[in-house]
Protein backbone atom coordinates (compact mmCIF):
# COMPACT_ATOMS: atom_id res chain seq x y z
CA UNK A 1 0.00 0.00 0.00
CA UNK A 2 1.08 3.57 -0.17
CA UNK A 3 -2.04 5.46 1.55
CA UNK A 4 -3.37 3.43 3.89
CA UNK A 5 -6.36 5.47 5.02
CA UNK A 6 -6.95 6.31 1.19
CA UNK A 7 -6.43 2.83 0.41
CA UNK A 8 -4.16 4.07 -2.16
CA UNK A 9 -1.33 1.66 -4.05
CA UNK A 10 2.09 3.32 -4.00
CA UNK A 11 3.31 3.86 -7.85
CA UNK A 12 6.46 1.42 -6.86
CA UNK A 13 3.70 -1.45 -6.06
CA UNK A 14 1.89 -1.09 -9.23
CA UNK A 15 4.63 -1.07 -11.18
CA UNK A 16 6.25 -4.60 -9.32
CA UNK A 17 2.63 -5.86 -10.23
CA UNK A 18 3.65 -4.72 -13.86
CA UNK A 19 6.53 -6.26 -14.08
CA UNK A 20 5.92 -9.68 -12.34
CA UNK A 21 2.84 -10.22 -14.69
CA UNK A 22 4.46 -9.39 -17.39
CA UNK A 23 7.51 -11.91 -16.68
CA UNK A 24 5.51 -14.72 -15.74
CA UNK A 25 3.38 -14.34 -19.33
CA UNK A 26 6.43 -14.10 -20.80
CA UNK A 27 7.71 -17.03 -19.35
CA UNK A 28 4.97 -19.36 -19.75
CA UNK A 29 3.73 -18.08 -23.21
CA UNK A 30 2.91 -20.81 -25.60
CA UNK A 31 2.96 -23.48 -23.08
CA UNK A 32 -0.02 -26.37 -22.98
CA UNK A 33 -0.85 -28.96 -20.58
CA UNK A 34 1.91 -27.52 -17.52
CA UNK A 35 2.65 -30.00 -14.97
CA UNK A 36 3.68 -29.75 -11.31
CA UNK A 37 7.16 -30.62 -12.73
CA UNK A 38 7.32 -28.43 -15.62
CA UNK A 39 5.95 -25.16 -13.51
CA UNK A 40 9.30 -26.09 -10.82
CA UNK A 41 11.27 -26.23 -13.88
CA UNK A 42 10.07 -22.84 -15.04
CA UNK A 43 10.18 -21.02 -11.72
CA UNK A 44 13.20 -22.61 -10.24
CA UNK A 45 15.50 -22.81 -12.90
CA UNK A 46 14.28 -20.26 -16.04
CA UNK A 47 12.79 -17.31 -13.48
CA UNK A 48 16.18 -16.42 -12.12
CA UNK A 49 17.76 -16.12 -15.64
CA UNK A 50 14.79 -14.36 -17.02
CA UNK A 51 15.55 -10.66 -16.66
CA UNK A 52 13.47 -7.20 -17.43
CA UNK A 53 15.25 -5.07 -20.27
CA UNK A 54 13.09 -2.66 -20.45
CA UNK A 55 9.74 -1.52 -18.59
CA UNK A 56 7.38 1.69 -19.14
CA UNK A 57 4.34 2.39 -16.55
CA UNK A 58 1.70 5.05 -17.44
CA UNK A 59 -0.18 5.63 -14.44
CA UNK A 60 -4.08 6.39 -15.70
CA UNK A 61 -5.37 7.05 -12.05
CA UNK A 62 -4.69 6.42 -8.47
CA UNK A 63 -4.83 2.64 -7.26
CA UNK A 64 -7.41 3.04 -4.96
CA UNK A 65 -9.27 -0.09 -3.78
CA UNK A 66 -9.73 -2.99 -1.35
CA UNK A 67 -8.45 -5.46 -4.37
CA UNK A 68 -6.23 -5.44 -7.44
CA UNK A 69 -5.92 -7.79 -10.28
CA UNK A 70 -3.41 -7.53 -13.11
CA UNK A 71 -3.27 -9.18 -16.63
CA UNK A 72 -1.01 -9.33 -19.11
CA UNK A 73 -0.50 -10.54 -23.12
CA UNK A 74 2.57 -11.18 -24.73
CA UNK A 75 2.83 -9.02 -27.68
CA UNK A 76 5.74 -11.09 -29.45
CA UNK A 77 7.68 -13.37 -27.74
CA UNK A 78 10.99 -14.83 -30.03
CA UNK A 79 13.72 -17.50 -29.33
CA UNK A 80 15.08 -14.93 -26.13
CA UNK A 81 13.30 -11.63 -26.28
CA UNK A 82 9.51 -11.08 -25.42
CA UNK A 83 7.31 -7.94 -25.18
CA UNK A 84 4.02 -8.19 -23.05
CA UNK A 85 1.29 -5.78 -22.35
CA UNK A 86 0.31 -5.68 -18.57
CA UNK A 87 -2.81 -3.66 -16.87
CA UNK A 88 -3.71 -3.72 -13.20
CA UNK A 89 -7.63 -3.06 -12.09
CA UNK A 90 -9.04 -3.06 -9.15
CA UNK A 91 -12.28 -4.73 -7.49
CA UNK A 92 -14.47 -1.74 -9.80
CA UNK A 93 -12.29 -3.08 -12.78
CA UNK A 94 -11.61 0.65 -12.95
CA UNK A 95 -8.14 0.56 -15.10
CA UNK A 96 -5.54 2.04 -13.24
CA UNK A 97 -2.28 1.73 -15.20
CA UNK A 98 -1.13 0.26 -18.35
CA UNK A 99 2.57 -0.94 -18.74
CA UNK A 100 5.11 -2.36 -21.83
CA UNK A 101 8.08 -4.31 -20.42
CA UNK A 102 10.74 -6.19 -22.75
CA UNK A 103 12.33 -9.32 -21.23
CA UNK A 104 14.76 -11.88 -21.50
CA UNK A 105 13.50 -15.77 -21.52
Amino acid sequence: MGNPVHKILHGGVTAAILDTVGSLAALMYGINGLTDEYLIKVFYQKLPNGRTLDMKADYLRPGKGDEFVATAQVIRRGNKIAVCGMEPHNQDQLHIATGTATYVV
